[in-house]
């Protein structure tokens, strides 16, 4: 994940946090150089301990960060409680997409925004063949990663709104915001 490839794509979002953030997949906190003085605390959400504990860089902030050390689909923060979301290729590894998108609108305060950089599906037709046919083999052995999930749907059917929305090949980045209208 330190190719320039995956830098690119963190100075991209990670620099949108504004607030109290909360990072899902947090991993061993390769996003945290990207953060600016916007934020005022981060929780960082990761279910895998042993990732937290390893070391990478300096950690130092000035915000506090706090491990909330569960998997997405259940978090334990109050209603309307985040201002901001990061998210950098985690969806494809969560077992239940709907379920983290309709809990991380749950979560943040109104007109709050989910920030995500995610790989999946091609708009290639033969591509996305390719991923079909590869993604049961490729999920046991890259950690449950999916190949061949598409993200915008999940997140209209959630309650979001886009402010950005990009799709080139096989990278998804958007900005979706918490809309106004009833979650479903």
């Amino acid at each position: 994940m330190s190719q320039s490839r995956f830098v690119t794509g963190r100075q991209w979002c990670v620099p949108q946090a504004r607030g109290i953030v909360l990072e899902i997949g947090f991993g061993a906190g390769a996003n945290l150089p990207y953060y600016t003085d916007d934020v005022s605390k981060l929780f960082a959400l990761e279910p895998n301990k042993k990732l937290f504990e390893i070391p990478t860089g300096s950690r130092q902030t000035t915000f506090e960060v706090s491990l909330i050390a569960t998997g997405a689909e259940n978090i334990s923060l109050p209603n309307n409680s985040i201002d901001s979301i990061i998210c950098t290729w985690t969806l494809c590894s969560v077992d239940d997409v709907k379920k983290v998108v309709n809990e991380l609108h749950r979560i943040l305060k109104p007109a709050g925004k989910v920030i995500f950089i995610e790989h999946g599906k091609s708009q290639s037709t033969a591509i996305g063949i390719l991923q079909n046919l590869t993604n049961s083999i490729w999920k046991r052995c890259a950690g449950g990663c999916n190949l061949n999930r598409t993200y915008f749907s999940y997140f209209t059917e959630a309650g979001f709104a886009f402010e950005e929305v990009q799709q080139i090949g096989t990278e998804y980045r958007g900005v979706a915001v918490k809309s106004e209208r009833l979650h479903k």
